[in-house]
């Protein structure tokens, strides 16, 4: 039997160095045009200072600034040249737009109302495993700045985040106790399945409204009774003709729990490298 070589074309037209699929989490949604960007574009001469704040050696601005959250050192840097320089000369917040430039332009982008800090995003990039079942986690969830693996990301009602009105309904509470970080969720395609979103709307963590639900009614037992009786009075407001439809709204993540590769479930999501030092 004659053997056949296969030359170099032959075997790149048989074969592929990566996947050709995509998640589409929030970092999928070019980005780069909605939230350019301006690390080492600009020639910094700087003409002022800091005023009070360059006392101090740059190395301890550095380490102060790398506590505080993502858009307020965002804003910082936009002083001025100085200011400019200081921020990029931080070694967390260096390496991570270096390696990973989308996971910063997802915070910025979806205003997230949450303290993530470049050192505890720095961390969490060089940390490789799911928080909930050990396994490789090639996902950050914005919300509590923590890996997860797909799995877990696609079925675990945890990851499924909800719309103010939903977390109202769901688990009983009002709308002044939701003083939780929250996020407006960016246009465009979302989870394998390529489902299009074209509203922006705000989502927050479902296990945070979850635990306050639970702190106002007493026990788990206790919410769920009080949303139960709350979808029951509105369920009776209803026409018959409308009433499964109405029901089915009114349920929200009753229903949406059970759902994989949901749309909502990627827009709180950035992939991330592991072990960038």
């Amino acid at each position: 039997m004659e053997l056949v070589t296969l030359d170099s074309p032959i075997v790149e037209g048989l074969t592929y160095c990566r996947p050709n699929s995509k998640d589409f989490t929030l970092d999928d949604n070019d980005l780069v045009r909605t939230c350019p960007l301006d690390y080492h574009k600009h020639r910094l001469d700087p003409k002022h200072d800091l005023g009070n704040l360059d006392v101090l050696p740059v190395e301890l601005i550095g380490l102060v600034l790398a506590q505080i959250d993502l858009r307020t050192l965002t804003d910082f840097r936009r002083i001025n040249n100085r200011a400019m320089q200081v921020v990029d000369s931080i070694p967390e917040y260096r390496l991570v737009q270096q390696h990973t430039p989308d996971s910063i332009r997802g915070i910025l982008s979806v205003e997230l109302g949450s303290p993530i800090s470049v050192q505890t995003f720095f961390k969490t990039l060089n940390e490789s495993r799911c928080e909930d079942c050990g396994d490789f986690a090639g996902f950050i969830y914005l919300f509590t700045c923590k890996r997860v693996c797909f799995i877990f990301l696609d079925e675990k009602p945890r990851y499924y985040p909800l719309s103010v009105p939903e977390a109202v309904r769901n688990f009983g509470v009002c709308r002044q106790l939701l003083a939780l970080p929250a996020l407006k969720s960016i246009p465009g395609f979302y989870s394998p399945n390529e489902y299009t979103r074209k509203a922006r709307f705000t989502l927050v963590d479902s296990e945070s409204v979850r635990r306050i639900g639970i702190e106002r009614h007493g026990s788990e037992e206790a919410m769920e009774q009080y949303a139960a009786q709350k979808l029951s009075e509105a369920y009776q407001h209803r026409v018959a003709g409308d009433s499964v439809t109405f029901a089915r709204r009114r349920l929200g993540t009753r229903v949406q729990e059970g759902r994989t590769s949901d749309a909502r479930r990627f827009m709180a999501v950035v992939r991330a490298p592991l072990a960038i030092v």
